[in-house]
């Protein structure tokens, strides 16, 4: 099958990366303070949601470079 709307050049290419969400607004520190940022080196590696005090819910390919008993920012 032939799709002739579809761009052939972008086919298995990846788009430009982009820091932010588009059409996002920066948001303030404690704006969201449901919302984690978990890092790996001092660079955020994922997001995650608060659902106690104790836990924090994220996708599991999150968890690759997590390690139990870190110390957690506050």
């Amino acid at each position: 099958m032939v799709f002739p709307w579809l761009p052939l050049a972008d086919c298995g290419s990846r788009p430009k990366f982009r820091s932010r969400i588009v059409g996002g607004n920066i948001s303030k520190p404690g704006q969201f303070p449901w919302q984690a940022s978990l890092h790996y080196q001092n660079q955020h590696l994922c997001g995650g949601s608060i659902i106690t005090p104790r836990w924090i819910v994220t996708a599991a390919h999150c968890g690759i470079f997590i390690h139990i008993g870190r110390t957690v920012k506050k």
